[in-house]
């Protein structure tokens, strides 16, 4: 006589169940791990955005024709970047509507001007899953001139180091803190 081998009900029910326990305990953790690794790309990307900025004022690199300098050897503009902590924005170019701009500062004042006619917009990031949640030692902007470049915060000569805390929109406890220092040295703790 033939015997039949098969699962039981029983044991099919036994293996589902576990399968759901397995997956209630890791998803937790799964989703923890990605809001983590969220903040860490966006940390890497703003590091990535100063560090770029700075390499464009060491190579005096102009983007359109928007303020080129008169001369090779005479630099009328610098490069920066403007945060803001503010969520109530106006301006289409406001930082705070983007949480922080790449620009040419074309009008040489050492600060983001909203208007293009003053300052010209390189890059405005997508900071969707996170927020800076405060700008120390500093304001808003961070500008490097060329050709060196010189780090000045706020158009401040005295200000030596600046910090950027980002955290989590779903969970403002999880950070991270990018600190800029007036040697233009960018760390992400």
């Amino acid at each position: 006589m033939l015997k039949n081998k098969a699962f039981t009900l029983v044991e099919i029910i036994v293996v589902i169940a576990i399968i759901i326990i397995m997956t209630g305990i890791t998803m937790p953790r799964y989703n923890s791990m990605r809001q983590q690794l969220a903040l860490q790309r966006a940390a890497s990307k703003m590091v990535q955005d100063i560090r770029r900025v700075q390499e464009m004022a060491m190579s005096a690199e102009r983007k359109g024709d928007e303020c080129a300098p008169p001369g090779p050897t005479n630099f009328h503009y610098a490069f920066g970047l403007s945060f803001s902590t503010s969520t109530n924005c106006s301006q289409p170019t406001s930082p705070c509507r983007y949480r922080y701009v790449l620009f040419t500062d074309c009008n040489g004042n050492n600060t983001y001007q909203w208007n293009p006619d003053d300052d010209y917009v390189l890059e405005l990031p997508d900071f969707s899953q996170v927020q800076i949640s405060s700008i120390d030692g500093f304001s808003s902007d961070i500008i490097f001139l060329p050709p060196d470049p010189i780090t000045i915060f706020d158009n401040d000569a005295n200000i030596t180091q600046g910090s950027i805390v980002i955290s989590l929109r779903d969970d403002p406890t999880k950070t991270k803190t990018i600190t800029v220092n007036k040697a233009g040295l960018v760390t992400i703790e």
